[in-house]
């Protein structure tokens, strides 16, 4: 699970974090945190939240909830606006 993209740049990973149940819905790679929107959320996924990710998932868990996998998960996040 490294972070390594390209020619050796690190890059960071997200969760992907749907914004009513507050469940992972994937893990991306980008050089920058992705704009959320009215219906998800993107927050840096460390890797221990990868690991436990990868291991809930490997347990047959398929609806993972983001506080399994971060420490420090906030679900107020999850009701803030989008600037638009």
């Amino acid at each position: 699970m490294s972070g390594r993209g390209l020619q050796g740049i690190w890059l960071p990973f997200y969760f992907v974090i749907d914004r009513e149940s507050g469940n992972v819905i994937r893990l991306i790679r980008r050089e920058s945190v992705p704009d959320d929107t009215p219906t998800i959320i993107h927050l840096l996924a460390p890797c221990s939240g990868r690991r436990r990710h990868a291991s809930l998932y490997a347990s047959g868990r398929d609806l993972i909830h983001a506080s399994h996998v971060l420490d420090d998960f906030d679900s107020a996040c999850l009701r803030r606006r989008v600037a638009r």
